[in-house]
């Protein structure tokens, strides 16, 4: 099973309120960065990148973060094998002669 722990950066909070507040607002322009991107928007992408960073400094310090927990050995064989599985297919070694090799 998957199960999330709460982490607060810091015990003040209103601070903690501050940084979450910051991090939700950099979520929406990093989701306008992208939208600007995928339209083509190219003149606006460095004023939604400026906001988005901004917004995200304090959100980074003072906000609330979640890690993973995993309690499932089932899962957790799952998760690994994904990421050995990921890594082994994207490997690609070169040969002391400039060929490429798996």
């Amino acid at each position: 099973m998957l199960e999330f722990e709460k982490k607060e950066r810091t015990n003040i909070l209103p601070l903690r309120w501050f940084g979450n507040a910051c991090e939700s607002i950099a979520n929406f322009y990093l989701g306008r960065y992208m939208e600007a991107e995928y339209k083509g928007k190219n003149w606006i992408l460095p004023i939604y990148e400026n906001i988005s960073g901004l917004f995200y400094k304090p959100g980074f310090k003072w906000g609330t973060y979640y890690t993973a927990i995993f309690s499932n050995s089932n899962l957790e064989k799952k998760y690994e094998e994904f990421f050995y599985e990921s890594h082994r297919h994207s490997s690609i070694l070169l040969e002391g002669d400039g060929s490429w090799q798996k």
